[in-house]
């Protein structure tokens, strides 16, 4: 076989060999169960969103609250804030309001991914992917309203307010850390395990004289202690510099 013949049998292999591969991919589609599982093809049906959420949202306010956390007007801001971001130009998407009420049952619940997709009937893969992606746009567009760094003005309020409510001068804030409860990583030993037997990330945050917060540090192991953490977090090193606009 000379130099050309070989070639030319080579190519005809590798022809051959991606038309197996080809088949077998199509092979692998035709034999699956079905295309959408049955349960979800009854979303109109029965799915959260097309019936209880409708309902709870027009007719039952106390339990709506309870059911995402806000108000019906807080939610419709929130909706009108964050629609520009979610939508989708695949016509199968689920439309903005529908992610971002999943997403937020999940935040008001922390119930398992496995039970928020059975409840709007879609895929576990679906619910992880709308919540992945919404919270972060959540983020984007409330933080500089919302927790925006206070002005010099800001905090002298701030100070007023806890001695004339809480009869605390001179203070601009009250930490704490609140540990938020997570599945450890893998590979990662002890730096989760905390003082209550489980694992966690904690949210270190100030809040002023009306519970609100103006600071917030998140994502420290929950395996440091809270002045561990305090120290090593940009707001101690704000502080430092003096860089947070608090007054002298």
């Amino acid at each position: 076989m000379d130099d050309d013949d070989f070639f030319i049998f080579t190519v005809l292999q590798l022809c051959l060999l991606a038309l197996l591969q080809k088949r077998n991919r199509q092979w692998k589609w035709l034999n699956r169960r079905w295309w959408v599982r049955p349960i979800n093809v009854a979303r109109p049906l029965y799915g959260d969103y097309e019936h209880l959420f409708q309902e709870l949202r027009y007719n039952d306010k106390d339990i709506f609250f309870r059911y995402v956390r806000m108000s019906r007007e807080t939610f419709d801001l929130l909706l009108e804030m964050t629609k520009p971001f979610l939508i989708k130009s695949n016509h199968r998407a689920f439309i903005p309001e529908q992610r971002l009420t999943i997403t937020l049952r999940y935040l008001a619940t922390g119930d398992q991914i496995l039970s928020i997709a059975l409840a709007f009937r879609c895929g576990e893969s679906t619910v992880r992917k709308i919540i992945h992606e919404t919270c972060p746009i959540i983020v984007k567009v409330l933080q500089p309203i919302y927790l925006c760094l206070p002005t010099e003005e800001k905090w002298k309020n701030i100070c007023r307010g806890f001695l004339e409510n809480w009869n605390f001068p001179h203070c601009v804030g009250a930490f704490d850390g609140k540990h938020v409860e997570i599945q450890a990583p893998p590979n990662s030993g002890s730096l989760f395990f905390n003082y209550k037997k489980t694992f966690s990330i904690v949210l270190m945050a100030a809040c002023d004289h009306k519970y609100m917060f103006t600071l917030v540090d998140i994502g420290s192991y929950g395996g440091n202690s809270d002045g561990g953490i305090f120290t090593s977090s940009d707001i101690y090193s704000a502080l430092q510099q003096e860089t947070l606009n608090i007054p002298p």
